[in-house]
């Protein structure tokens, strides 16, 4: 996994596919202190953006890319996709060695 993947964490780039993009498939709502989490960072000014980095930087960095990124959105679902295809390996696995 290279090391910009790993900045954003897989839950979060699930939140943030949901809450702006409508992604039902790769995305899981983040619950009510992550929507309005969300919700306050597309309102932000860049003063009050940088403020909200400073104790939610994962959240602020997959929400930069995939709004102001033209490959953010795709990157974020790689983001995703890398984790579950990892999942279903690690299951199959599981089952081969039963």
């Amino acid at each position: 996994m290279s090391v910009a993947r790993q900045a954003v964490p897989f839950d979060v780039a699930r939140h943030v596919l949901w809450h702006y993009f409508g992604d039902k498939n790769l995305g899981i709502p983040g619950g009510h202190f992550v929507e309005r989490l969300l919700w306050l960072m597309s309102a932000a000014d860049d003063e009050n953006l940088e403020r909200i980095r400073e104790g939610f930087p994962e959240y602020v960095r997959a929400w930069e890319k995939a709004a102001r990124e033209p490959w953010g959105l795709e990157w974020l679902r790689a983001i995703v996709k890398d984790e579950l295809d990892g999942r279903e390996l690690a299951l199959d696995f599981l089952a081969a060695d039963s």
